[in-house]
């Protein structure tokens, strides 16, 4: 989980390729860029520190996780399969990579069927695999919470969909996003990739679809994603509950394991903005609408009140969670334990280290 969902695909794929995309692509002032600024925030400067100190040979990682020089290559050069073949939620920017491997979409289908069929997979990054809890019902929850903030923001913006004619440079945007990620998985897997590009290709409110597809699981994998996979710190703190190698036999891990461990936790204490407003601040301190381009204060207050709902649900959502972790203690098992990593009170806009 660590090594390929959290490192090689939340740090050295997803975040990362949509950062540089939306650099290269999209213009300072492009209303798409505006809006994925609290999502991309210090990820070049996060991910160059997560190579530098956890993927290089002879560091962190390696020496924490015990990796030999050999069986660490090996590792990273087994990641891209692992994700697709594991059934990996968080296995792409688009969902469910594990699914389209399994079941590559049909090459006799129409065109419109192919982006059809494959907008139908689309949905949260945590999808019940068949056994429902209240983990996968919180992340339904989100997922529906996130869809709703993108699609209202995405339509404001693109009201007759997306052209590349008049926008040309989302179109960039997207082809890109969609080529590097297709490019890291495996061969039919990008092959799908590139024919869902083809088939929104001349058709705008096909083409928002897909936008506001790819948006909203991007922002689920950097805040929920991340913090299910990434928020690793909690269960480090403690060698005889969780470490990172742990000998055959013994009880606890080794006093090296432990010093490791608080090595690699000294290393991921970078500062990321909270998704909610902290406790004793308020939506207005909270608000980043203000990076939104708008033409008239009409406008600028129409988009913030898109955040302003947005928040709101999510502060219903957060509150809901607060009072079944409280009641945990008295349910039976297994409901008698909390639902942490998916309390939006708890993520981050971003990727951390």
């Amino acid at each position: 989980v660590t090594f390929v969902d959290h490192l090689f695909v939340l740090h050295m794929q997803t975040s990362e390729l949509v950062t540089l995309a939306c650099r290269e692509r999209l213009s300072p002032t492009h209303p798409i860029r505006r809006f994925l600024l609290p999502f991309t925030y210090g990820a070049i400067t996060i991910n160059a520190w997560a190579r530098t100190a956890l993927c290089n040979y002879r560091t962190t990682t390696q020496r924490a996780f015990a990796f030999t020089d050999r069986s660490y290559a090996r590792a990273w050069a087994v990641a891209p399969g692992l994700v697709a073949a594991s059934g990996a939620a968080s296995g792409s920017l688009f969902q469910p990579l594990h699914r389209v491997a399994r079941s590559p979409i049909a090459t006799d289908n129409k065109i419109d069927d192919v982006l059809d069929e494959f907008l139908a997979r689309q949905g949260p990054v945590y999808g019940s695999p068949g056994v429902d809890t209240p983990f996968y019902r919180t992340a339904r929850k989100y997922h529906s919470i996130v869809l709703e903030w993108v699609t209202s923001y995405v339509e404001h913006f693109y009201p007759h969909g997306v052209d590349p004619n008049e926008d040309p440079e989302i179109q960039s945007f997207i082809e890109q996003v969609v080529l590097t990620s297709a490019a890291s998985g495996v061969s039919h897997v990008g092959a799908d990739l590139q024919r869902v590009l083809d088939a929104a290709s001349g058709q705008p409110l096909r083409a928002r679809a897909l936008l506001i597809a790819f948006i909203t699981r991007f922002i689920e994998l950097v805040t929920l994603g991340h913090e299910q996979v990434g928020a690793v710190q909690i269960y480090a703190q403690d060698a005889s509950f969780a470490a990172f190698k742990w000998k055959i036999g013994d009880l606890c891990g080794t006093k090296e394991a432990a010093m490791q461990g608080a090595i690699l936790m000294c290393l991921t204490s970078s500062i990321t903005p909270t998704l909610m407003p902290s406790s004793g601040s308020t939506f207005e301190q909270h608000d980043w609408a203000h990076i939104y381009p708008s033409k008239n204060p009409v406008e600028a207050e129409e988009l913030a009140q898109m955040n302003r709902d947005f928040q709101l649900k999510l502060g219903s959502l957060a509150d809901e969670l607060d009072a079944y972790n409280d009641a945990a203690p008295h349910r039976p098992f297994p409901d008698n334990t909390g639902i942490w990593t998916a309390n939006p009170r708890y993520m981050e806009t971003s990727v951390s280290i």
